[in-house]
């Protein structure tokens, strides 16, 4: 049998610290609303914060995809193209620029 534990452990901690570390959004401090995120919100984060959240949008989406691996030259791609979109159309909800890149 093969034990995973420790990378699921590692896996949660990893998520873990990405929330504890990503400012909050909404207006109830312990949510983050990636639903109605805009484009000018993500642009208006600093670096490390925008990495993350393309992190977390980047698995929100493998998981729904079921994916077990990625490529990470095409999640950069993927991201550059997001960010393009939305400097051409700051209103716009992140999530719907990512499902577009990412469809």
């Amino acid at each position: 049998m093969i034990d995973t534990s420790k990378g699921r452990r590692a896996t949660l901690s990893t998520i873990a610290a990405v929330f504890l570390a990503v400012p909050v959004w909404a207006q109830d401090a312990d949510i983050i609303n990636f639903g109605e995120m805009t484009c000018r919100t993500y642009l208006m984060l600093g670096g490390d914060e925008r990495d993350m959240t393309t992190l977390f949008i980047h698995g929100y989406f493998a998981g729904q995809a079921d994916a077990k691996s990625v490529i990470i030259s095409d999640l950069a791609a993927a991201s550059e193209q997001v960010l393009a979109d939305c400097i051409d159309g700051p209103e716009q909800v992140l999530l719907e620029a990512f499902a577009r890149v990412l469809k």
